[in-house]
Formats: structure tokens, C-alpha cells, sequence
């Protein structure tokens, strides 16, 4: 199990019946929440969900107008372990930046690289030498890609 609170780029992991194995700690740049990163994101939320509704929507506006925002984005946004126990992270990703790199850490913690992956590729399961993972097209239909990986 891996703990992290999103504030620091670290990440506590635990095994079963071990207690704390690892502490992965890596430098990172902070990237600013920007208005423009806050519109766009207040902009899919109140899309989802609201179809056709103005009142739900007036109601969420509201809501994420009032909310409060952190002045970063998180240090790491998703985590993935591969087939060798390898732990992948994936820095933010601001609205229309494109892809953020994966950084790859052994099991003890240590990091091992970066890993860059197509845009709008999303990895559901990393194997020992292959991501899998899905591509929308531009009708929005998903497609099942796989891609060689190269260490």
C-alpha cells in the first residue's frame, strides 16, 4: 500500500504484516494552479452531470466559485505498479499541457527513470515490458492500445 498526502512529493509503503517498507522521496518543480488551469477545470465539473439541467448547474457554479483552491497542483496525480513491483507516478498534468512523464521507482524507493507516453494515451496495467492502455478517437469511442516498453 502506498500513502501520500499530495502536499510533498513523498509516499509512505506499507506491506502486509512488514509495516513501513519504503519511503520514496524526489525533488519536483511546483507548478502553479493557474485561473486559467481553475475555469477549466470548474468548466468539466459543472459539464458532467448537469446535462440539460440550469438549475443543477447554477447550483454547481456556485458551489465551485466559493470553493477553495491550492495555490500547486499535486507533486503526483496517479500511481501504477508494475509487474515487478516497480512503483510508476505521474506528475500534474495543467488543462491542455498535453501528457506528464511517469517517473519509475524500484520497490526499495529509488527512482529508475521517466517514462514519456503518447498523449491522450491512459495506462490501465504496465506488464514487464509492454503499457496497456486506451486511446479515445475524435468521436470519443476507446480504442485498446498496446506499447512496447523499453528499459
Amino acid at each position: 500500500m502506498y500513502v501520500g498526502t499530495g502536499d510533498r512529493f513523498e509516499l509512505r509503503t506499507y506491506g502486509p504484516g512488514r509495516g513501513l517498507r519504503a519511503i520514496v522521496r524526489a525533488e519536483h518543480e511546483p507548478v502553479a494552479v493557474t485561473s486559467t488551469a481553475i475555469r477549466d477545470y470548474r468548466r468539466t465539473l459543472v459539464t458532467l452531470g448537469a446535462e440539460g439541467d440550469a438549475r443543477l448547474r447554477r447550483q454547481q457554479e456556485e458551489m465551485l466559485e466559493q470553493a477553495p483552491y491550492p495555490k500547486h497542483m499535486p507533486p503526483f496525480t496517479d500511481l501504477e505498479v508494475d509487474a515487478d513491483g516497480n512503483l510508476w507516478t505521474r506528475g500534474p498534468t495543467p488543462p491542455g499541457d498535453g501528457e506528464a512523464p511517469w517517473t519509475v521507482f524500484s520497490p526499495e524507493g529509488r527512482a529508475r527513470g521517466v517514462v514519456v507516453i503518447p498523449a491522450g494515451f491512459t495506462v490501465r496495467e504496465i506488464g514487464r515490458d509492454w503499457l496497456l492502455g486506451i486511446v479515445l478517437d475524435d468521436d470519443q469511442v476507446e480504442h485498446v492500445r498496446i506499447y512496447p516498453l523499453v528499459k
